[in-house]
């Protein structure tokens, strides 16, 4: 009896999955529906570039300065950024609207270390539950992962949709996302106030530790190892063949973070260093004719203040967001990617996948 209710419980589940999938933040912070709706179903016109990564994407690169240098018109470039996310995360949007990326000349992908990083992968497995594909399932790092995935499929008890308080708070959720205007919710005068007032605060305590701790001789302070997961590794690798493969021009950037931010932390974890370099290694060993990393450690390399341009240590106000679009716009016009009416077939090498 028991049996057989919960699998009259999955069937339902199963059935009602794509109205359970319109259930708005917070019960979903990442909020892939929203952005897929908004962007994406909703839209008039497909795009020609298309910028995806995390938070870095969103409040770092200005889709409307970028159309302007490319010649195109508004909403022929899309920012897809999604908070925290990852390669796989990117994905879950190419491949539930396949027909949105068909016309997609240029795309540019915002990739940080931490996407392949063990416990950071840990963070996002509700998500992961959710919007995972049977192979990935079973392809998970830890075996008790793998079993709690697949154990979702029968009852979802390991996922956020176990929450019944969950999904009435998502439909009580921020109505004002699913608008343009929310896209940016930190850049409202009173989110940004937080987030400088808290900024104030990290360098207050900054100054308090530097002038208790000695000059860095560059000697390790941390050897600590955090394990990669080989099937996010492999996800990303997969996700930068995939646009290789259509011959569409990828531009891979890592944009900077704080000067203070990069000189505590070296201070702080040496091994993070190390494992920044193979990083690093890894994707310019990827790279081919149609696809480029950029990658800067400290806003300075680029002309960024940390007074000015930065919200916190990662994040850029408006008007730093507009310096990293501009100076992701010189390099992409320097490789003649832009304006796009220098991309010709030829360049681009297109490749059917029919």
């Amino acid at each position: 009896m028991t049996l057989a209710v919960c699998a009259a419980c999955r069937l339902w589940f199963y059935a009602a999955s794509d109205h359970l999938d319109h259930i708005p933040a917070p019960a979903i912070p990442q909020r892939y529906i929203q952005l897929e709706q908004v962007l994406i179903r909703d839209a008039t016109k497909k795009p020609k570039i298309v910028l995806m990564g995390n938070s870095l994407t969103r409040y770092g690169l200005l889709e409307d300065q970028i159309a302007q240098a490319a010649g195109l018109q508004s909403g022929e470039v899309v920012n897809l950024a999604i908070e925290a996310s990852r390669a796989w995360d990117a994905r879950v949007l190419m491949t539930r609207n396949p027909e949105f990326f068909e016309d997609v000349q240029i795309v540019t992908y915002n990739i940080e270390l931490y996407q392949i990083l063990q416990p950071f992968v840990d963070e996002r497995l509700p998500y992961f539950y959710r919007f995972s594909t049977p192979w990935e399932k079973l392809k998970a790092d830890r075996l008790e992962d793998r079993a709690k995935l697949m154990l979702d499929w029968l009852w979802p008890y390991h996922s956020e949709r176990r929450s019944l308080v969950a999904w009435w708070l998502g439909w009580q959720g921020d109505p004002d996302y699913v608008k343009a205007a929310g896209l940016r919710d930190a850049w409202k005068p009173k989110q940004m106030a937080k987030k400088l007032a808290r900024k104030r605060s990290t360098q207050a305590r900054r100054r308090e530790r530097s002038d208790e701790v000695a000059p860095w001789d560059g000697r390790a302070t941390s050897s600590h190892e955090v394990a990669i997961s080989a099937l996010h590794q492999q996800i990303l690798k997969e996700f930068i063949a995939h646009w290789q493969q259509l011959g569409v021009r990828l531009l891979l950037i890592r944009t900077p973070h704080s000067d203070a931010y990069c000189k505590e932390y070296e201070r702080n974890n040496c091994a993070h260093r190390d494992r920044q370099i193979r990083f690093d290694a890894m994707l310019e060993a990827l790279c081919d004719k149609n696809t480029v990393y950029l990658h800067w450690e400290r806003g300075s390399e680029i002309g960024l203040d940390y007074e000015t341009d930065f919200m916190d240590d990662w994040h850029l106000t408006p008007k730093g967001a507009q310096k990293l679009t501009a100076v992701v716009i010189d390099a992409v016009q320097e490789r003649r990617w832009l304006p796009l009416e220098n991309v010709t077939s030829n360049d681009l090498q297109i490749v059917s996948t029919r």
